[in-house]
């Protein structure tokens, strides 16, 4: 007579054994893999800072001078915002190549044209680098106000008026100690603004347009009792329901959903700053030409 033999297999005890040990590895290693995810997202969002630095930089060898904020360049081209200047030295010329000069207009067509290198992976606000409102492309990277758009220059042929910075990169703080470009949110969900990288009228630059200079940082960076008007605001809340400020992200400030605001310096070096950044400091390194130095642990 044959012999029955019971099949091996897991009890259900055993199982369910086995399930609570892959779910405790699961909540072990999520961390780190959101960890792993956000070095990388950080890691490109420098790298994209640097590809400006490098840009400015050979445009500033081809040039012989700085890119401005806003440049007339001519009945042709009419005004050109800064990037569209720089896009040429970072092989983005097909960008501007592509743009429709005949209306001289503000962004000359280019408000949809997405830039890779224009957003930062890890700026939730914009999906797709793109401003869900409008469909214009946005930018994660502002530049500083006080650097590149601080003085007019008046073309009397066309009665134009040209926003350019007073220093090259010999400026009298030394270009390590100045920002030239920060992180800044793409688009601000509960004020309805947008830093939009191909329109030079609207709130892409930190300190925009000559009207809003008090507001934006770069001038009234220190308040009067000495405390920090716009210092950086590092994983600020998105809440279109509370403008609880100033929690939520607001463009008077630089932000970041890093751990610390990065900044490419005007010598082409990109570095974190903490939130908790002396507000004195934080001037320092805005104003070009204070002749203040920085200490050696801003």
């Amino acid at each position: 007579m044959r012999s029955r033999r019971s099949k091996a297999g897991f009890t259900l005890v055993e199982l369910l054994v086995v399930i609570a040990i892959i779910g405790v590895l699961v909540a072990l290693l999520l961390p780190a893999v959101q960890a792993a995810r956000e070095a990388a997202r950080r890691m490109s969002c420098s790298n994209n800072l640097k590809q400006l630095g490098l840009a400015i930089h050979n445009h500033q060898d081809a040039k012989m001078k700085l890119p401005n904020m806003v440049e007339w360049q001519g009945p042709i081209k009419g005004w050109t915002v800064f990037h569209a200047q720089i896009y040429p030295y970072m092989e983005l010329g097909n960008v501007v190549d592509a743009a429709d000069y005949s209306s001289a207009s503000w962004g000359n067509g280019m408000h949809g044209a997405k830039v890779k290198n224009a957003m930062c992976p890890s700026d939730p606000t914009s999906p797709g680098g793109y401003n869900p409102n409008t469909g214009w492309s946005n930018s994660t990277y502002s530049i500083n106000y006080r650097m590149f758009g601080d003085t007019y220059a008046l073309n009397a042929a066309q009665d134009a008026w040209t926003t350019q910075g007073q220093y090259g990169l010999e400026m009298p703080d030394g270009s390590s100690n100045t920002i030239g470009m920060l992180e800044r949110l793409a688009w601000y969900q509960g004020y309805s603004w947008a830093s939009l990288h191909h329109h030079p009228s609207d709130d892409v630059y930190w300190g925009a347009t000559h009207q809003w200079i008090a507001h934006y940082g770069s001038v009234k960076l220190i308040g009067a009792n000495g405390s920090a008007n716009y210092t950086p605001q590092v994983r600020p809340k998105l809440n279109n329901a509370t403008y609880s400020y100033p929690r939520l992200a607001h463009p008077y400030h630089p932000n970041t959903f890093h751990a610390s605001e990065q900044v490419l310096l005007m010598d082409g070096s990109v570095r974190g700053v903490s939130a908790s950044v002396n507000p004195q400091h934080w001037r320092r390194a805005i104003e070009p030409g204070d002749g203040e130095v920085l200490p050696g642990d801003w």
